[in-house]
């Protein structure tokens, strides 16, 4: 799992030895387990075989109605490659955001774009993306915000 955080002008930094920042870890054809991240622990073998997704970026962006606290709408990107899949139609894209809709999609070419309705944000928001191949490899990434700005944000190594 890989893990970063965002909060306005805070750093990876911040949390780094607490958290494991930058903890990386895939499992292959049910080996052994990724390597260990700074600060983090050794993660299980892969389930399937093959190679698992690589989750490019993440990007969220608020939708009209925000106002920083309280309901709105939130449009989440996700891009991601397999290598066992260019055409990425087998991967499976799914997100939870607290006081949102969490979504699932699938057989869509990356990069899949959600919109989630939010009943509640508290101004401190925590979104957790997963991508899941057939043979059950995943990578997964973290996102810690602050809503009050209403501002979009990107995690990952392919954001611009």
């Amino acid at each position: 799992m890989r893990t970063l955080f965002v909060l306005a002008v805070c750093v990876c930094a911040l949390g780094a030895a607490s958290i494991g920042c930058g903890e990386d870890t895939n499992g292959g054809g049910g080996g052994d387990g990724g390597s260990a991240g700074d600060g983090g622990s050794a993660g299980a073998g892969g389930s399937g075989g093959g190679v698992a997704p690589v989750i490019d970026y993440v990007e969220w962006e608020y939708g009209d109605d925000c106002t920083g606290i309280g309901a709105t709408t939130l449009r989440v990107t996700v891009s991601a490659t397999d290598a066992d899949d260019p055409s990425g139609l087998t991967l499976t894209y799914s997100g939870s955001l607290q006081y949102c809709d969490n979504f699932s999609v699938t057989s869509r070419p990356s990069p899949v774009t959600e919109t989630v309705d939010c009943d509640l944000f508290t101004g401190l928001e925590s979104l957790n993306v997963t991508v899941k191949d057939p043979q059950d490899n995943e990578d997964t990434i973290s996102a810690l915000f602050e809503s009050a700005t209403c501002e979009g944000g990107c995690e990952g190594d392919g954001c611009q």
